[in-house]
């Protein structure tokens, strides 16, 4: 007897048994996620590289080597409940953490 895969045939065995479809297409997306797991462990990153030798690359080295390295932004918050920006307690305080 030959397996008959044609839609009317897979149409009709899906609907007379419901849960053994839903059974393995959950284990198809199971083996899915397993097989993603290892196969690309290592080969997904979020680190940028450029993959040949750009123009801006060069433009960034002269640049560092003329101006030195890039230095780091940081962000600072001074808030106060008690003082305003104009009290020179206030601003002492802020002239001290940014010295």
């Amino acid at each position: 007897m030959a397996l008959n895969l044609s839609t009317e045939n897979l149409a009709r065995s899906s609907a007379s048994h419901p849960w053994r479809v839903v059974l393995i297409w959950v284990a198809v997306l199971v083996g899915a996620m397993v097989a993603i797991m290892a196969f690309l462990k290592d080969g997904l990153t979020t680190a940028f590289v450029f993959t040949n030798d750009p123009e801006v690359q060069h433009g960034e080295k002269l640049l560092e080597e003329i101006r030195g390295p890039k230095g780091t932004n940081e962000v600072v918050v001074f808030q106060s409940t008690k003082y305003t920006i104009d009290d020179p307690e206030y601003q002492r305080a802020v002239e001290d953490l940014t010295a």
